[in-house]
C-alpha cells in the first residue's frame, strides 16, 4: 500500500504563493495556504490537525493552485478561515 501524502509534508517541503485549500466533497471556500503560518501560533493549535489532511490531488483553480484535502472536517477548515479573517480585523 503506498503512503498517503500528508499537507504537513507539502508545508515542509514548501508550498508556493497563490495556492488555496479546498476540501474534496464540500465547498469551503478558497484557503490560502499562506493561512499554515497561523497554526504556528499558540492559539491557532486547535488547527493543526489539518496538517494530517489527506491531500487527495493538486489542481488548477480558479484563483491560483488548488491542494484538494481529505480525511479532514471541512468545519475545522471553515473555522480556521473565519479565525485567520478575524485578526486581520
Amino acid at each position: 500500500m503506498a503512503a498517503s501524502i500528508k499537507l504537513r509534508d507539502l508545508q515542509i517541503l514548501g508550498i508556493p504563493k497563490s495556492t488555496y485549500l479546498v476540501h474534496e466533497t464540500y465547498d469551503v471556500g478558497f484557503i490560502s495556504a499562506d493561512d499554515l503560518s497561523f497554526l504556528e501560533k499558540d492559539r491557532f493549535r486547535k488547527y493543526a490537525r489539518l496538517l494530517d489532511a489527506t491531500v487527495a490531488g493538486i489542481q488548477p483553480g480558479a484563483y491560483g493552485t488548488e491542494i484538494v484535502l481529505a480525511d479532514v472536517d471541512s468545519q475545522l477548515m471553515s473555522d480556521l478561515d473565519q479565525a485567520v479573517a478575524d485578526t486581520m480585523k
